[in-house]
């Protein structure tokens, strides 16, 4: 990798041929587990769902056809529903959607590739009870949505490889700040509160690009790093270091000025990554691999079973979603602490201590144990 500053601490290269020498990990030992219990089910027929399950402090937000819905996250119960307005697409489920919550207020995009401009639009909502606040059209797709207090931050592009930064004045949905060929990465995921500084990346046209470290408040640039991210992929800030999705496998570099700590080689091509307790987690096309975040040395690896495969972490356990099974793990082994949950379709959302997913046409919650 070529940078500005771009200097290796330590470099932990782990090869195809150290992995196959390595083996693929041994079985776990035969041991009893149960299929976790349903904390509290809602009728939600699979074709009905059109989005991601996001939730966010004790709310459970989902779109079925062209409505918004918020379901306490204790017990199921109805908060309320709003009509996102019509889509020009023939199926809805072809929609892609992202949210973000920033205080008394609730932020939807969705967009389709191809159709009308209706079908690239941002939303704003009362979180309280839905109350559409405001609606602007959008001229590419909306990739990233985060807010932090009277600011939205708004990522895109297009299959062009277009790029966008807004900031937008989150009570009207004004354009504050406009940056071509810039792009969102990483950050506070989904759903959440934006911290001081923000990861953007700018790929200009190809499968890598530069790395800067932004300062939300006053549009800084603290530090640059050029090579260093791979398109499509997520960055985790980890307070005093960044865990991202590297253009050669997954790499940590400082906070303060970007420079690798170390650097791990994913043969196979990294699909997602993940942290939780010390430990990243690189899912590639080959197998799920952890890592001591410290040192980059390798923990376990274990072979990948499907090809559809997300991660996720919650209540001290590795979750990963493999077509449309989700499968509880020690993450310190990777073992599983649980039967595997078939789900109706692929869609998880978590919170602390719970998964929500749609199982045998039921919204349904249960704790992960």
């Amino acid at each position: 990798m070529d940078g500005v500053g771009f200097v290796s601490r330590r470099t932990a290269l782990v090869g195809a041929a150290a992995l196959a020498a390595a083996g693929w990990g041994k079985p776990a030992a035969a041991r009893s587990r149960s299929t976790p219990e349903p904390r509290w089910t809602l009728p939600l027929p699979a074709v009905e769902l059109t989005s991601p399950i996001w939730v966010h402090a004790g709310v459970v937000y989902l779109v079925r056809p062209q409505l918004l819905t918020a379901y306490n996250a204790a017990d199921g119960r109805l908060m309320w529903d709003t009509p996102v307005g019509p889509v020009d697409v023939m199926w809805e489920r072809d929609l892609e959607w992202r949210l973000a919550v920033g205080g008394d207020r609730l932020f939807l995009s969705h967009w389709h590739d191809f159709g009308s401009d209706a079908n690239r639009r941002l939303l704003a909502f009362r979180r309280a009870d839905g109350t559409p606040l405001w609606a602007h059209d959008l001229r590419y797709r909306a990739a990233g949505l985060a807010a932090a207090g009277d600011d939205l931050y708004v990522e895109g592009g297009n299959h062009l490889a277009v790029r966008y930064l807004q900031i937008r004045h989150a009570v009207t949905g004004a354009v504050r700040v406009n940056r071509d060929g810039e792009g969102l990465q990483g950050g506070p995921g989904p759903v959440g509160e934006v911290p001081g500084r923000l990861l953007i990346d700018d790929i200009r046209g190809g499968i890598n690009g530069s790395l800067r470290l932004l300062d939300t408040a006053g549009g800084q640039i603290f530090w640059e790093q050029r090579g260093t991210v791979r398109r499509g992929l997520r960055s985790l800030d980890l307070g005093e270091s960044f865990l991202v999705a590297a253009a050669g496998g997954l790499a940590h570099l400082h906070a303060a000025d970007g420079a690798t700590d170390w650097e791990v080689l994913t043969p196979g091509g990294l699909d997602d990554i993940a942290h939780h307790q010390g430990i990243a987690y690189a899912l590639t096309s080959e197998a799920l691999t952890a890592f001591d975040s410290g040192s980059g040395g390798r923990l376990w690896r274990h072979r990948r079973p499907h090809w559809s495969a997300s991660l996720d972490t919650t209540a001290g356990r590795l979750l990963l979603r493999v077509n449309d099974e989700l499968r509880t793990l020690d993450p310190r082994t990777g073992d599983p602490t649980a039967e595997p949950v078939t789900l109706s379709i692929g869609w998880v959302g978590t919170d602390a201590d719970s998964c929500y997913a749609v199982r045998d046409d039921q919204l349904t919650a249960w704790t992960v144990t």
